[in-house]
């Protein structure tokens, strides 16, 4: 599974899925993320690898709608509301 073994490049591909379009550059990525952005280069890269994303030119990528709604599924899936933001792991509460 991605998420246990990179968890940021879980973390990425679920955000990608939640972004509106369906190119990013990895510095977008990064700002969104709040994560320096040659950690999410590496991941995107990682993401071409596991052929999740495309690469169009360097630092640029490009999801399937398939795949990016698979992301966004995984994104909404594992979220809560304030960690959808950064489509991070869930944050449990007790109620």
């Amino acid at each position: 599974m991605l998420a246990a073994a990179d968890p940021l490049s879980a973390r990425v591909f679920r955000r990608i899925g939640t972004l509106p379009a369906q190119t990013a550059d990895a510095a977008m990525v990064a700002t969104i993320l709040g994560a320096p952005r040659p950690d999410v280069a590496d991941a995107l890269e990682r993401l071409v690898d596991a052929r999740l994303v495309e690469s169009l030119e360097p630092q640029r990528y490009q999801v399937t709608t398939l795949t990016r709604l698979y992301a966004a599924e995984l994104a909404a899936s594992c979220c809560t509301p304030v960690s959808k933001q950064n489509a991070g792991p869930s944050d449990r509460q007790s109620a």
